[in-house]
């Protein structure tokens, strides 16, 4: 395989130089990967580069960027946001929020492509939401009297932008 050559892989596009791919998926910065170049008919066999903890990983970064985007959407829209990032019961809740007697759990989701036809959550993540919801309002007794329920926002890169969608009620078999 030539240096000039370009691969197609499901998130992106990859070019081979040296046994080393560069990759770089829509939304993200290039990661670069080495590989033991196949011999026809064979599959590459992947070299997975020593992890750098001080680097985030572009999908990190934009994970993060989105959950950034959904807080300020959620406040411009009258939420006030309690806690990001907050672990307990098993699950992690990205954004727990309130407004009008309504505490809703976010679960983030930022997709560089979204299939309208699927939730980007499992059945499984669902109720591991369900349950950390749960713990959160356990830990907060000021919010006992409010109405507890675990949302999704989908977060899609647009332009210099971001396309927000909320999803309301995404509890277990929903």
């Amino acid at each position: 395989m030539a240096s000039s050559e370009w691969v197609r892989l499901g998130y992106g596009f990859c070019s081979v130089a040296d046994r080393a791919l560069r990759v770089t998926a829509i939304g993200t910065s290039p990661c670069t990967f080495l590989c033991d170049l196949p011999v026809p008919g064979e599959s590459a066999r992947w070299i997975v580069p020593p992890v750098d903890e001080n680097v985030p990983h572009p999908d990190h970064l934009l994970g993060a960027a989105g959950e950034a985007a959904a807080a300020r959407w959620l406040r411009r829209r009258g939420w006030q946001v309690l806690a990001t990032g907050w672990r307990g019961g098993g699950g992690e809740i990205d954004i727990v929020a309130e407004r009008r007697g309504v505490v809703a759990a976010c679960e983030v989701k930022t997709r560089t492509t979204v299939d309208p036809h699927t939730l980007p959550v499992a059945d499984t993540q669902r109720q591991r939401l369900v349950r950390a919801a749960q713990a959160w309002a356990a830990r907060h007794p000021a919010y006992g009297d409010h109405a507890l329920r675990p949302d999704l926002i989908i977060v899609t890169p647009r332009g210099v932008g971001w396309r927000i969608t909320r999803i309301e009620d995404i509890g277990p078999g929903r």
